[in-house]
């Protein structure tokens, strides 16, 4: 980031991996940044329903602003779902794609779609539209239109495990390494 406009290279930056790879706590950790460091800015996170995108995005946004002890920073509107960076003029808002209405309304700089796997394609054409640059990420399951997206000029792609986050518990890090195909002599 530089001054007030964001230096972003690529328009579709898309973190795609593992499960406790990091992902998501990686994406609200820059969207926090991101907010504080830019002016009248609006960051928008969308998951396919609100319902889903309060218990997951929501959630964890909170757990990483108190654990950081960031939570002083920006002012949260819980009945909104959003946070607030008055000083910078700048929000951070959780939307459901489930919202017709605010898909085809919001203008915003950055969006960031975490695990859009019920999202339509032209949902995120709405959404696309309306957008200075997209972050996307997700677990790889089946085919979907992200995977054309990715080979875009101005997409980048970002693979990342489990055992790239070191915050990983170990318990966790057991489970997921059980997964995996063992050689038997």
């Amino acid at each position: 980031l530089v001054g007030s406009e964001m230096c972003i290279r690529d328009r579709y930056i898309i973190n795609t991996g593992s499960s406790r790879s990091s992902k998501t706590w990686s994406l609200i950790e820059l969207m926090h940044r991101i907010c504080e460091n830019n002016e009248s800015f609006r960051v928008t996170a969308w998951r396919d329903t609100k319902v889903d995108a309060r218990a997951t995005i929501w959630k964890d946004f909170q757990k990483v602003l108190i654990i950081s002890k960031r939570m002083i920073y920006a002012n949260r509107n819980k009945t909104e779902s959003y946070y607030a960076y008055p000083e910078q003029n700048t929000t951070f808002e959780i939307h459901g794609a489930d919202d017709e209405e605010k898909v085809h309304g919001l203008t915003q700089n950055v969006s960031w779609l975490n695990e859009p796997y019920k999202i339509s394609k032209d949902t995120f054409d709405q959404i696309d539209m309306r957008s200075d640059v997209m972050f996307i990420d997700w677990n790889p399951k089946k085919s979907h239109w992200i995977d054309s997206l990715s080979k875009q000029e101005n997409a980048i792609v970002i693979h990342s495990t489990f055992l790239d986050n070191e915050f990983c518990p170990d318990e966790q890090r057991k489970k997921i390494l059980s997964y995996e195909p063992t050689e038997y002599n």
